[in-house]
């Protein structure tokens, strides 16, 4: 990544990951070069990524910390392990009235997303609209019955299932 306008009072860089693009945690801490120059650049590998996840999606950003504490982050960016489609991640789980879902897309597409219960009847059908990349959308879930569900995406091209528990 490049700094652009780099000054005295930046502390530190810190690179941060998640597997879900909400929860990150810092992966490293890189310090500013101090050269004197306001432009710099700074790259980090992150090793071994693949005993983290084999598949799916992990989203990193930076957040530059400066001497007083205060901080800013960056727009977030994620790679694509090994997968095509749709990778998806469902949080809290149980959730109790709001679950979060969070969908890496490859291309712009219309999705269907149906909640079905434990008996295998439809709760819940929320068309949307999802673009290429990083996707988070809130599912209300408050006036759902405590139990198992089956949460649906379906794109027309591919479909994927993931378990969700709902608890008062």
């Amino acid at each position: 990544w490049q700094i652009e306008n780099e000054s005295a009072i930046t502390d530190r860089y810190e690179v941060e990951r998640s597997l879900n693009g909400l929860n990150f945690s810092t992966i490293a801490t890189l310090l500013p070069k101090k050269n004197g120059r306001s432009t710099n650049s700074y790259d980090l590998s992150d090793l071994n990524i693949s005993a983290i996840r084999s598949t799916g999606v992990i989203y990193y950003r930076i957040k530059q910390v400066d001497k007083d504490g205060q901080y800013v982050t960056t727009n977030i960016k994620n790679i694509r392990l090994n997968s095509k489609g749709i990778a998806m991640a469902i949080f809290p789980n149980p959730v109790k009235d709001f679950a979060t879902v969070s969908l890496e897309m490859e291309r712009d597409t219309d999705v269907m997303i149906t909640i079905n219960d434990a008996s295998g009847k439809q709760v819940q059908n929320i068309p949307m609209q999802l673009f290429k990349g990083s996707n988070i959308k809130k599912i209300n879930m408050s006036t759902l019955a405590s139990g198992s569900y089956m949460l649906q995406i379906n794109t027309g091209d591919e479909i994927k299932t993931i378990p969700l528990v709902k608890t008062n």
